[in-house]
């Protein structure tokens, strides 16, 4: 009966398909890279060489993050993030999760008592740092300016902010720590912080094969995104506010006004502007921002590639190159090509105007209180 209901010549029918698809992706996943190595070093130099100073204003910060994305990828930092991280609190929370919000599958609802438990329980923001003598932070904390990072440099220090408080006389110093593993014991700083601790721990929690990235804003903030299985679509996600599908919180709800907006990851690069910027009133002029928009476009598409080339770079067989199918070119054209996408309203609500991070002062000089 089983040999009737299964017979051996449909069994090898079968994984003569399967084998035959396999070779297929392999092979164009083969070609395809070959195609996008073709076209990276025949445009290159001319997309290089008509960028002026100010261009590279934006092209640098888009190159310096790519250079720094493998970071979230340490299997010894991330075996760390996952000793420090509470994970029983996340799944003590996450049954009851599930049935608060029954359109997200499991991994959404993790990623969401993560959120919830980085701003609430791990991690700390700092406009001002405390003094260090009498625990103030308010107006008796003066800013003085900055000085160099310290050499050697293990925490990834950018600068060193230096207050003086007021009452004591005292220098206050604020270093801006990029280093994940080091932010998973300082516990505080400002978005770059939040978000370059989080997506180290995001990794720990979802696991080493999970796909993440770095979302960045030429004016001035960060965040990050997550694919979820569940809803297959890249998800935002804000620590600093705790925001799960909310791409319109920047421009409607912080009042935030945009030139570019990318997103980078371990196997590409992407425009993500149309995303996050579709309110037309926040959308700042790019020649207002740059001298050449299309060399600086042509730049942004030239990184994707080069991710793409590094990413293949790193792969072990042949056979990986379905990898790079998968991870890379169906992704990407999936972006490219975007069906329209509705946030999910019980999650997405923005009953709350302007940022809640940072005090009032700021997030007001910073153009994000939500007038």
């Amino acid at each position: 009966m089983d040999t009737y209901l299964h017979p051996p010549h449909m069994e090898m029918r079968n994984m003569d398909v399967k084998s035959l698809s396999e070779g297929l992706i392999t092979a164009y996943g083969k070609v395809a890279f070959e195609t996008l190595d073709t076209y990276f070093n025949i445009h290159e130099k001319r997309v290089l060489s008509r960028l002026n100073s100010k261009d590279r204003a934006v092209t640098q910060s888009i190159t310096a993050l790519r250079g720094s994305i493998d970071r979230y990828n340490d299997a010894n930092d991330l075996f760390i993030a996952e000793s420090v991280i509470e994970m029983d609190k996340l799944y003590s929370g996450l049954e009851e999760r599930q049935k608060k919000h029954p359109s997200l599958g499991m991994q959404d609802c993790l990623v969401l008592e993560l959120l919830h438990y980085f701003k609430n329980d791990f991690f700390t923001w700092v406009t001002k740092p405390k003094c260090t003598n009498c625990g103030k932070c308010e107006d008796n904390i003066v800013m003085k300016g900055a000085v160099p990072p310290p050499n050697p440099n293990p925490d990834e220090i950018t600068r060193v902010e230096v207050y003086t408080c007021n009452d004591c006389g005292i220098n206050v110093a604020f270093p801006r720590i990029n280093n994940p593993v080091r932010l998973l014991y300082t516990r505080k700083g400002r978005c770059g912080e939040w978000v370059n601790c989080f997506m180290l721990v995001l990794k720990a929690v979802l696991g080493e094969d999970s796909k993440t990235r770095y979302v960045w804003n030429n004016e001035d903030h960060v965040w990050c995104e997550y694919y979820s299985h569940h809803l297959k679509r890249w998800i935002h996600l804000d620590p600093c506010e705790a925001a799960f599908d909310q791409p319109n919180l920047y421009t409607d709800n912080w009042g935030k006004k945009m030139s570019w907006v990318i997103g980078i990851n371990d196997s590409y690069v992407m425009d993500l502007s149309s995303k996050y910027i579709n309110n037309p009133e926040k959308k700042i002029d790019q020649s207002t921002v740059v001298t050449h928009v299309s060399s600086v476009n042509d730049f942004i598409k030239l990184s994707a590639f080069q991710q793409m080339k590094n990413y293949v770079g790193q792969l072990k067989s042949p056979e990986d190159y379905r990898k790079f199918y998968y991870d890379c070119l169906v992704l990407f054209r999936q972006e490219r090509n975007p069906h329209r996408t509705e946030s999910l309203p019980s999650i997405a609500s923005l009953n709350i105007r302007g940022r809640q991070t940072g005090g009032a002062e700021w997030t007001k000089a910073r153009g994000e209180d939500g007038v």
